[in-house]
């Protein structure tokens, strides 16, 4: 557990999905919904930005396993 004080970032929600465009369709929430500070952090990965340019191609690799 993270205590008050910790030298640990603030996490917020960083997708709305009330926005327009949203990727989460299938059910939404309104802000009265959502408890600040509430829930508790899964995964949480700093990386610093990459620069791409706009006719970079990419490959992409996904491994499934169910």
């Amino acid at each position: 557990d993270f205590t008050v004080g910790d030298d640990f970032r603030k996490v917020i929600l960083i997708a709305n999905p009330l926005a327009s465009g949203s990727a989460a369709t299938l059910s939404t929430y309104s802000g009265t919904e959502l408890d600040d500070d509430s829930g508790e952090m899964i995964y949480v990965e700093y990386r610093a930005p990459i620069n791409r340019a706009s006719d970079q191609t990419e490959d992409v690799k996904l491994v499934v396993e169910f």
